[in-house]
């Protein structure tokens, strides 16, 4: 049952090798937008959802469902009047950016904006760890998921002329504007990592794997952490 977190520097290729990671382990694969749809999905009447890729809407709907619980739990709790403890609430936060994640809260409202995030966001990768085949971009899933024996943490970085050439190539942008967006992404991911899990997410330390993306190609990177994870996620551990 593999486990895996990608994480690593702006245009240093996450989604590209998440997502081959995935497919070499054929595991689920899940990143802002996944988890974006996933909380769209409470409102999203079922005929819709069958029209989805049959992998993609079976994660959607499990990620969904798990919504749909926290929710009710939260609810129970004594959170009903919370406005982000709503399925449109959720979306929201799961939607976030880190630039809009990254933000000291100016007001007590977005403090608790801030809260809820940190409790959702925590609460969705617990989960998905529980069953583990699962590779997760980002979202601090290296942190929530540290003590777990069986996960892989692999750290992506590059060289910053490689990284705002990707970020040309998938944006379809000039590239000083694409080095404008990866210097920002930077330093938005720093500044989450700090905000919600008080580390440097640079650190090796949290990693098992450590691969410079501008010296090894995607697809041998990909085959690197797939390899390593199914190794160590061989046998099952508690959570």
């Amino acid at each position: 049952m593999p486990i895996v977190t990608i994480t690593g520097q702006a245009g240093s290729g996450g989604p590209e090798i998440g997502k081959r990671v995935a497919d070499l382990l054929g595991v689920d694969y899940v990143d802002r937008e996944i988890l974006a749809e996933a909380a769209r999905r409470i409102k999203t009447p079922v005929a819709e959802v069958e029209e989805r890729d049959e992998k993609t809407s079976s994660l959607g709907k499990r990620i969904a469902r798990f919504l749909q619980s926290f929710l009710e739990k939260s609810a129970i709790a004594g959170a009903p009047g919370d406005p982000f403890m709503g399925s449109t609430g959720i979306e929201v936060l799961l939607s976030r950016t880190y630039a809009e994640e990254a933000q000291l809260p100016a007001s007590e409202s977005q403090q608790l904006d801030d809260t809820r995030f940190c409790e959702v966001i925590q609460a969705v990768i617990r989960d998905l760890a529980k069953t583990g085949n699962v590779v997760i971009i980002g979202r601090g899933g290296q942190v929530i998921l540290r003590n777990i024996p069986s996960a892989t943490h692999a750290y992506l970085t590059a060289s910053l002329e490689d990284r705002i050439k990707l970020t040309v190539l998938r944006e379809g942008i000039d590239q000083e504007k694409a080095e404008k967006i990866t210097k920002e992404t930077d330093k938005n991911l720093t500044a989450y990592y700090k905000k919600f899990f008080k580390v440097d997410y640079s650190d090796p330390l949290l990693y098992h794997l450590i691969v410079n993306t501008s010296l090894v190609a995607f697809d041998t990177a990909a085959h690197i952490i797939a390899t390593f994870a199914k190794d160590k996620g061989a046998t099952p551990e508690p959570i």
